[in-house]
């Protein structure tokens, strides 16, 4: 590198730090404006005399600055020339004492938006838990009033995808940058972390009390039963009858198994796909059996893969149709719209299969660990 471009190379680093002091400089004006101007307002809607007031002395005060710079001119004028330098010193250099104080109170001002930083990073789980249970009051509230006077089987599904897919969405993973994370970036990604969770204990919890008429929390107008049908059907039928449509109630059930099935058959195929492109070099044109063999191979190394998860997937689903066959059909039924809206959603976000597709929610992990899974 030449001695020109070395020096323009320092000039350009030198603008960049001027240019980085004028934008530290001009924030911490603007925040001592902002301070000033909301000070104002505050006292202004308080009292409005009292602004007057501090108006007033504030404009006296300038006023007796312009009245010493005359004074100080015509000293200058008769030739007291160098006693004015003197006292324009002792101004200076408690000017450069006020540029000292003005670098304290950036410090503080910078400290004190790291404070309000972490004090937000903390109250995040709360704000999302809170947000989460303003959703499920309104939710249920809205469930049991249309209860109330009509049937809820077409709001059931029309409440079910919605959850589903609000829930899926949070759960489809972005990819980590390099860069590193601002503060509303970092608050983006714990809130959705939490608000996912605490979406799906919501989404539990609602289905679990779509039915119940002892809700303390809701009038007594509400607390009454339900009526769902589809076609012929009664869907508030408890699902162990199975002297009432048990073949009803059978295909609900092999259709949630099913759906669920093919969910995870997807990803596994799709998994299958990486091995054998991976190793695709292997296969020659001499060896045609090398293609069976590796998709043979493609195939066993998928199912290993996700052989933890499959099982993880048996327990829970197995898991979740046994509570809900206690309970009245239309909470099974739910249960066949979410598994349908999120293989529509497999299919429309392809990332939700390429993603990490071990069980992460909140209630697959206590399944879990309650069964040592």
């Amino acid at each position: 590198m030449s001695e020109s471009e070395i020096q323009e190379q320092e000039n350009r680093e030198l603008q960049e730090k001027r240019e980085q002091g004028m934008g530290a400089l001009k924030r911490f004006i603007l925040f001592v404006g902002i301070l000033i101007f909301g000070s104002l307002t505050i006292v202004a809607i308080a009292d409005y005399r009292l602004l007057l007031a501090i108006l007033s002395f504030l404009w006296t005060i300038v006023v007796i600055l312009v009245i010493i710079f005359f004074i100080l001119g015509v000293f200058i004028l008769i030739g007291l020339r160098n006693e004015v330098g003197e006292i324009l010193g002792m101004l200076f250099d408690g000017s450069l004492k006020m540029i000292n104080l003005a670098g304290e109170l950036k410090k503080l001002y910078d400290r004190f938006i790291a404070v309000v930083q972490n004090m937000t990073l903390r109250l995040i789980p709360l704000v999302a838990v809170f947000i989460t249970v303003v959703v499920y009051y309104i939710l249920i509230y809205l469930y049991k009033y249309v209860g109330k006077t009509s049937d809820v089987t077409i709001l059931t599904v029309t409440l079910t995808i919605l959850l589903v897919v609000g829930v899926g969405l949070l759960t489809v993973q972005k990819r980590d940058s390099l860069e590193e994370l601002t503060f509303w970036q970092r608050a983006g990604r714990k809130f959705t972390s939490y608000f996912r969770d605490t979406s799906e204990i919501m989404m539990f919890i609602f289905f679990m009390t779509m039915d119940s008429t002892h809700l303390f929390f809701l009038p007594a107008s509400l607390n009454i039963p339900i009526h769902a049908h589809i076609f012929s059907f009664d869907l508030m039928e408890k699902g162990i009858d199975f002297a009432k449509s048990p073949l009803f109630m059978l295909n609900l059930i092999v259709l949630t198994v099913f759906v669920e099935m093919i969910r995870k058959s997807l990803r596994i195929a799709l998994e299958a796909k990486r091995f054998y492109r991976a190793n695709a070099h292997l296969v020659t044109d001499e060896k045609g059996n090398d293609v069976v063999a590796l998709l043979k191979f493609s195939l066993k190394g998928a199912l290993d893969s996700y052989m933890d998860e499959i099982i993880k997937f048996v327990a829970f689903t197995t898991l979740l149709v046994i509570v809900f066959i206690f309970f009245p059909r239309l909470k099974l039924f739910a249960m066949v719209v979410a598994s349908v809206t999120m293989f529509v959603m497999d299919i429309l976000i392809p990332a939700r299969l390429y993603q990490d597709t071990t069980q992460d929610d909140l209630i697959s992990r206590i399944i879990v660990k309650v069964f040592k899974l």
